[in-house]
């Protein structure tokens, strides 16, 4: 729904019972600290599709 897609990034936000919700925070910022981007979409019927960019030095 919107406001999971909203939200998905954000520390301690979580849609499961056991979840922590720090798991794609966490990603997340260790992308930005490197230089990178991520982003996801809906991956229709059912799903998520997550994209991780990051340069690469040759």
């Amino acid at each position: 729904d919107q406001e999971t897609r909203q939200r998905a990034l954000e520390p301690f936000y979580t849609t499961k019972a056991q979840g922590t919700g720090l798991g794609l925070a966490y990603a997340a910022r260790v992308i930005e600290i490197h230089g990178g981007e991520m982003s996801f979409r809906e991956n229709h019927p059912k799903g998520t599709i997550f994209e991780i960019r990051l340069e690469c030095s040759l």
